[in-house]
């Protein structure tokens, strides 16, 4: 996300665009859908899908809005369009795919302790890793 805060600060371009974030919404649901297709497997809830990647957003607009916070880095940014956009579009639908491998029975705690361990980063609050931790033990079927 450090990436994406340089190549906005460049550009120009804000932190937030509730557009572009209500388009990933809307792309990982589609991904998660077709992922389930593709396991013939029930799909997951939207609002399952759409609570993981809001709280993704949430965490990525934390980290940038720190990034953003301090000097600029050196060398040019990459190009938000792109080059970084295709990216983190190809990295959703990872995640989405295998959100829907999740099996049915998850271990609350284990997942809490694994999304601690995933968002320790000083930009990112504890309540967002708390979030991603309740919306990965919500109901997958």
């Amino acid at each position: 996300m450090p990436l994406v805060a340089e190549a906005k600060r460049a550009s120009g371009a804000p932190l937030e665009d509730p557009a572009r974030e209500a388009r990933v919404l809307d792309d990982a649901v589609a991904a998660a859908r077709a992922a389930a297709a593709a396991r013939r497997v029930p799909p997951l809830p939207d609002e399952t899908v759409r609570a993981v990647f809001r709280i993704q957003i949430e965490a990525g607009k934390a980290v940038q809005a720190a990034t953003l916070a301090g000097p600029p880095a050196p060398g040019p940014p990459l190009d938000l369009a792109r080059d970084l956009r295709p990216a983190l579009t190809r990295l959703g639908e990872r995640i989405a795919a295998l959100l829907v491998e999740l099996p049915p029975e998850r271990d609350p705690a284990a997942l809490r302790r694994a999304a601690d361990d995933a968002l320790d980063a000083p930009s990112v609050p504890p309540s967002l890793a708390r979030a991603l931790a309740e919306a990965l033990t919500g109901p997958l079927r």
